[in-house]
């Protein structure tokens, strides 16, 4: 072939490709015009205090109420770290508040309880928005090809149990201050400092235990901790792209969203529209919701609701083992 055609195809494919760009830049617009694109200070600051009651309240019950009244306050502690993991996500995407120093200091008190540093979870997390649909795609919370697992490794996953060697690995490791060397310098640092607060807290939850009431270690973190908040948090994020094709990087195909009621919708703070937020990432959690009614009819994986997904998925993994047993 000659040059002149070489050259010829090369620009009609180059003007094919930015074709499909300016129209798909075309279709964002349209599906974000009259979107609210910026954050809000104040709802931000009603969630985070709703989360802090969550907290305060659940504490308070499981350290002094006696030990057969404990158990709803132990629920509403766990779900309070749940739910604190969830607005943590918020704030790593600067749609929390408007100022990026308040969503890292929201962010880190956010993650604490259950071990998360800010600083490493965003460093993750944007990457598998960068990533996605690519074999370089990793998400910090990791939980494999669960479709072939077994259901001694599936309890492995719901009990989170890799998150808390890495938390307590990276913990040992910024307490004799070294940084991660797989985080970029500056989260590295940060993530340190999380980390670090982290031992301080484990720290004074002991001293309180060994000063106060021995139990305060269990029942005001550790067992609301393993028992609860890993199990609920894992089952709140499994969903987003499990059973999707992550092949391509065409969100529709590649994430899935659920439509669910308010306090779902509250509780895992907009996270079960996923499709809507990877397909603008920048949104506030609250615009998420009318960016659903323009674009839900081209989700591919959608379904109505947690216990529709956990229906067909526990089926599929139980279904499964009876057939090898």
């Amino acid at each position: 072939m000659s040059d002149a055609k070489c050259t010829t195809r090369r620009f009609l494919f180059m003007g094919t490709n930015m074709s499909e760009m300016h129209t798909a830049r075309a279709g964002r617009n349209e599906d974000l015009s009259g979107i609210r694109r910026t954050p809000s200070n104040t709802i931000f600051a009603l969630k985070f205090f709703a989360w802090g009651l969550m907290m305060g309240v659940g504490f308070w019950g499981s350290v002094t109420m006696p030990l057969p009244y404990i158990l709803p306050f132990q629920i509403l502690l766990a779900l309070g770290m749940v739910h604190g993991v969830e607005l943590s996500h918020q704030a790593l995407h600067g749609t929390a508040f408007s100022g990026r120093l308040a969503n890292r200091i929201a962010g880190a008190l956010m993650g604490l309880p259950m071990l998360v540093s800010f600083s490493a979870y965003r460093a993750s997390h944007l990457h598998h928005h960068r990533a996605l649909g690519t074999p370089a795609d990793r998400e910090f919370w990791d939980y494999g090809d669960i479709s072939r697992i077994s259901m001694r490794a599936l309890a492995v996953h719901f009990l989170i149990l890799k998150h808390y060697q890495r938390a307590g690995a990276n913990i040992f490791r910024a307490v004799t201050f070294r940084n991660d060397p797989d985080l970029p310098s500056r989260a590295a640092r940060y993530a340190g400092t999380e980390y670090r607060a982290m031992a301080v807290m484990i720290l004074a939850l002991v001293a309180a235990s060994i000063a106060i009431d021995p139990l305060i270690f269990l029942t005001g973190w550790l067992l609301p901790l393993v028992l609860i908040a890993g199990p609920v948090h894992a089952l709140v994020e499994l969903p987003e792209h499990h059973g999707c094709d992550r092949s391509t990087p065409d969100v529709f195909t590649n994430t899935r969203s659920i439509t669910s009621n308010r306090f779902m919708t509250w509780f895992t703070n907009g996270n079960n529209l996923h499709v809507e937020h990877h397909y603008q990432a920048g949104l506030p959690v609250e615009s998420l919701r009318t960016l659903h009614e323009r674009i839900g009819p081209r989700i591919v994986n959608r379904d109505q609701g947690y216990r529709a997904f956990y229906g067909r998925f526990f089926a599929e993994i139980f279904g499964r083992t009876a057939r090898t047993a």
